[in-house]
């Protein structure tokens, strides 16, 4: 049997046929539950990958470590996580800051683009992490954010609102059949030249040609 990656509480209960209290209180070896349960509960919890929320009583500690991420990602060129690196630097563990960054992106504070694994896109693997909003790297940053960052967040964040977006071994973005190449008004097409319905997405121009696109048309699809 299979189970989604986040088992919850209320899934474990709803499972055992008992309150979400009771298996909290059996997880933890509660002299009020019984030893059978206890172990029932643990050994389902174990099936369903069941792993406690450790931000659920969250402290200032835990709250200044947030903040660093934060601060990482908005610093970055764009940020491309190593999780293993991150829990060493944040003093985590590492299932933990994978889970932090899925409740910040549940949260709307940051927005993961996956690798496509044979059309699993949401099972993939994170190839980069960005803010979700361009106004977070400029708020979150204590100097001018990286500009090639600026131009894929605001890319990235307004066409994930209505497309499948995941990343490309050529480019930058790829949606659909399409690729897309994100840069400056003097970006080239050296990355996208035999690729099919390829496009460059350029910032600093009025107008485009061809497979060349201005970055502020894609404000209009918002």
């Amino acid at each position: 049997m299979e189970y989604r990656k986040h088992t919850s509480l209320k899934d474990l209960a709803q499972a055992l046929g008992v309150s979400i209290p009771t298996v909290s209180r059996a997880l933890k070896d509660s002299p009020e539950i019984s030893r059978e349960l206890c172990t029932k509960a643990k050994e389902l919890a174990k099936e369903m990958n069941y792993r406690p929320n450790p931000f659920a009583n969250m402290n200032m500690t835990t709250a200044q470590k947030i903040k660093r991420l934060l601060y990482i990602i908005a610093k970055s060129v764009p940020f491309k996580p190593n999780f293993t690196k991150l829990a060493a630097l944040l003093d985590l563990n590492r299932n933990t800051v994978s889970d932090l960054m899925c409740y910040l992106e549940k949260a709307g504070m940051i927005s993961q683009l996956r690798a496509d694994t044979e059309g699993i896109r949401l099972l993939g693997k994170v190839d980069k992490v960005y803010l979700n909003n361009t106004n977070l790297a400029y708020a979150l940053s204590d100097n001018t954010p990286d500009i090639g960052n600026i131009r894929e967040t605001m890319f990235f964040t307004t066409m994930k609102a209505f497309y499948p977006i995941v990343s490309s071994s050529v480019s930058d973005f790829l949606i659909g059949d399409y690729t897309f190449e994100i840069g400056g008004k003097n970006k080239t097409q050296k990355q996208v030249r035999d690729v099919e319905n390829a496009y460059v997405v350029k910032d600093d121009i009025e107008y485009g040609m061809r497979n060349i696109i201005p970055l502020w048309m894609f404000g209009f699809v918002y």
